[in-house]
């Protein structure tokens, strides 16, 4: 369909009108008007940022959530698609588990599928072209400090094995910021001599402290909990951080019930809107459930 959908549009770009189109193609009328409806779709792409959080895809936990986030971002169509990151769980490189019952039959290549189906099921969906941002996590980063800890598997495992550039992503490092849109992304903040994650009681909180030692417009994942804060500047521009939940279902053996509660689980659109102060962001918030609601 989509090679289809490129030599309509290339004819129509030509100046072939439907009748045309569909003679030298082979295919019904029919077909070409529903590819000029698609084709207009495809040209009214909202300037919307996609903020997908923590998604922890494991062996423990179906893929089907990405299914739901594949049909629900080909409706929406984003221009801007930005990954925090922890995608992939690694269980097979956790201390925490290392050791316990928990670990059994945990297997390394198996969490490099897992988290490779979960990302084929989420982009799949689409047809169109989204730039795509992906910010290693913690857990991608179990990877290189499980190759430096031990010699030998240097050279076995790596980066390469999450095939991010081939699925078209920009891929930044874990801890690395980026600048999007005069938004910084990254997965965790961080400050102080130690560079430990910047922290607060509560979403709402950890989001205020972000923004009081960023000083801009931010964006990370990492927590789990959801919270927003905003100032206004001496220009009247708004400024906001926003720690983004996370995107899995899944009970952890490593944070208590109450705290999982806590949990904020879905994604986040960011909606580019023209101020008199310049740009600003109206902030929506779409729950799994939700999508589960919208697409079964």
């Amino acid at each position: 369909m989509k090679k289809l959908l490129a030599k309509i549009k290339s004819l129509k770009s030509q100046g072939y009108g439907r009748g045309r189109i569909a003679e030298e193609l082979g295919v019904t009328q029919h077909t070409v008007r529903a590819a000029f409806a698609e084709l207009e779709k495809l040209q009214s792409v909202e300037e919307t940022i996609l903020i997908k959080p923590d998604s922890h895809a494991c062996c423990k936990e179906n893929n089907k959530r990405f299914d739901l986030l594949g049909k629900f971002t080909n409706d929406r169509r984003p221009s801007v698609i930005v990954d925090l990151g922890d995608h992939w769980d690694m269980e097979s490189l956790s201390s925490f588990d290392k050791g316990k019952a928990s670990a059994e039959g945990n297997r390394y290549i198996n969490d490099i599928d897992v988290g490779i189906d979960a990302m084929e099921r989420f982009l799949n969906p689409l047809t169109y072209n989204p730039r795509k941002v992906f910010i290693r996590g913690n857990h991608e980063y179990r990877i290189i400090r499980a190759a430096n800890s031990d010699p030998a598997l240097v050279g076995t495992l790596s980066y390469e094995d999450l095939q991010l550039e081939e699925m078209g992503w920009e891929v930044c490092d874990y801890k690395d910021v980026i600048d999007i849109e005069g938004i910084a992304f990254t997965h965790h903040f961080t400050a102080g001599r130690m560079d430990k994650p910047i922290s607060g009681v509560d979403g709402a909180s950890q989001a205020r402290n972000i923004l009081t030692k960023v000083h801009m417009s931010a964006v990370q994942g990492h927590s789990h909990v959801w919270g927003y804060a905003e100032d206004t500047l001496t220009t009247g521009k708004k400024i906001f951080a926003i720690v983004a939940g996370c995107f899995f279902e899944k009970e952890v053996g490593y944070a208590s019930r109450s705290e999982q509660k806590k949990w904020s689980r879905g994604v986040t659109l960011l909606h580019k809107v023209i101020t008199e102060n310049g740009v600003e962001w109206d902030v929506e918030k779409v729950s799994i459930d939700r999508m589960r609601a919208m697409y079964g």
